[in-house]
């Protein structure tokens, strides 16, 4: 697998927002008309979005069109007071005054008109709350409440449940009993991902995991996923039922992974890992986390495209636990919605996680209640997938959480 520093011109994205759901309804109680409703919420609705590395003219440019519209921009007072060439910038506003911007900078030089453009499509990714992800055969909706993806590591050695379901067939009864507690997706792995792991050839891989696939794929009506960065595997394991594929590497780990993707029609969820396995958690350092993360799935989204994978089929996953420490995994969790400037349905693995080992001090197996509680803030932040060990209580966290969210109790 390899890893490359991501380069991302501007990296746009939504750091903040004052946007709520009860909004247009607290508008309309005051007795605005239902035709100026949607007008309203776009003046009263406000999104703070972070620049990075922009050329200081573009800095001067930016803020003087900002202040016309109404909004702020701040950028680095080295600009202006040292000659500083590029600064990271704060531009806040409402969604009108954003409109107003990208109209302005229409004429102006360098990239600014498509700056303009890129601001506002952000905006709409952020907003977005309902995604259809079609596969060979059916779709998932994703738009009432997140869905359960079920683990099942075929595997001798991964962290929590190595050797537990190594055979076809307690591989199989668990997926059975996964899908009869409520997944809506069962992952199938072959090879664990576990800190310190070691490669497998894909003749294992495959031996692992195309028997549990051709059965889970005739005994149960849940889509199944392969969990591989191994383009070869993804074949065998597609032809043998799975509908979808599960990346760590976000189609970087095999140069062929993508076109198998496209070619197959499949879904897939673009990982961010940072190493490999074998050397991800030898003390990983970021300079600035989110931002590092977030260019490095939207190279993955731009490589998904540069193939011909539909976008509307991509998943992303920010990779709690693969090249983060405990520290990481928490600012992820924590600023996850900022994930959704990327337009594209949020997938989170906190399931028996060492970081949870860490706060709690407990084994894998023990750490339900860990893995509850981070769902349920993965949840409110955003998440529309999460990928967990135990399908059953892990649904009653998703319920009640979701039921919170939204103000309605749901099936």
């Amino acid at each position: 697998m390899t890893v490359e520093s991501p380069k991302v011109k501007y990296n746009v994205r939504v750091v903040a927002s004052s946007r709520g759901r009860y909004i247009a309804g607290e508008i309309a109680s005051c007795g605005v008309k239902k035709s100026r409703v949607e007008d309203a919420v776009s003046d009263t609705e406000h999104f703070t979005i972070k620049l990075e590395s922009v050329p200081a003219p573009e800095c001067i440019i930016l803020k003087y069109r900002m202040l016309e519209a109404g909004g702020t921009l701040f950028f680095s007072e080295s600009v202006l007071e040292k000659g500083a060439q590029f600064s990271d910038s704060i531009v806040t506003g409402s969604r009108r005054q954003f409109r107003v911007l990208r109209e302005s900078l229409q004429n102006d030089p360098f990239d600014l008109p498509s700056l303009g453009r890129d601001i506002l499509e952000v905006i709409e990714h952020f907003c977005r709350d309902s995604f259809v992800i079609s596969y060979p055969g059916g779709s998932l909706t994703l738009a009432h409440r997140p869905f359960l993806v079920g683990v099942i590591n075929v595997t001798p050695d991964s962290f929590s449940d190595g050797g537990d379901f190594l055979s076809p067939e307690r591989a199989i009864e668990h997926g059975l009993a996964l899908a009869e507690e409520g997944a809506d997706i069962l992952d199938i792995g072959g090879e664990s991902t576990r800190p310190g792991a070691q490669p497998v050839e894909a003749a294992e891989e495959l031996r692992r995991v195309i028997p549990v696939i051709s059965a889970l794929s005739e005994k149960c009506s849940v889509p199944l996923s392969i969990d591989t960065y191994k383009a070869e595997v993804a074949v065998e394991a597609i032809a043998a039922g799975a509908k979808m594929v599960n990346d760590i590497t976000g189609l970087f780990g095999h140069s062929a992974m993508a076109e198998v993707v496209a070619e197959q029609k499949v879904p897939v969820v673009l990982m961010h890992i940072k190493g490999t396995p074998e050397d991800m958690q030898v003390s990983p350092k970021y300079k600035d986390l989110i931002s590092e993360i977030i260019a490095r799935l939207r190279q993955s989204l731009e490589r998904a495209k540069s193939c011909g994978i539909d976008f509307e089929k991509t998943i992303i996953d920010p990779g709690i636990g693969f090249g983060k420490t405990a520290g990481h995994n928490l600012e992820i969790l924590n600023r996850l919605d900022e994930f959704r400037s990327l337009g594209r349905p949020v997938m989170v693995g906190t399931s028996r996680k060492s970081f949870i080992g860490q706060i709690l001090g407990v084994p894998p197996k023990e750490r339900i209640l860990g893995t509850a509680v981070s769902s349920a803030v993965a949840i409110l932040k955003g998440a529309k997938l999460l990928r967990v060990h135990d399908v059953r209580e892990t649904k009653q966290v998703l319920k009640v959480t979701n039921a919170i969210a939204t103000g309605k109790i749901t099936d």
